[in-house]
């Protein structure tokens, strides 16, 4: 159980880091909605999901692109995570 702690611990940071490197922040709140707060747009999306697909070697296919899931960090790691186990 604390090993399972300590990987979605470590999930939880490289994403926090790689959405304030493509963001350009210093920090984001897990559950802010990132479209509603206009942190993300079209362009932004894509440079996420590029960048995400190289920080957790995951391929992110169009078919599986749900917006749902780049709507917070919480939900972002959570397809991280999904993603990472197929």
């Amino acid at each position: 159980m604390a090993e399972a702690a300590l990987k979605q611990n470590a999930t939880d940071n490289r994403v926090h880091m790689v959405l304030c490197d493509q963001l350009l922040l210093d920090s984001v709140d897990p559950d802010t909605d990132l479209f509603e707060e206009g942190l993300l747009d079209s362009m932004a999306l894509v440079n996420l999901m590029m960048a995400l697909e190289q920080e957790f070697s995951i391929m992110i296919a169009p078919e599986d692109l749900d917006m749902e899931d780049y709507r917070s960090m919480e939900s972002i790691v959570s397809m991280v995570n999904r993603m990472q186990s197929i």
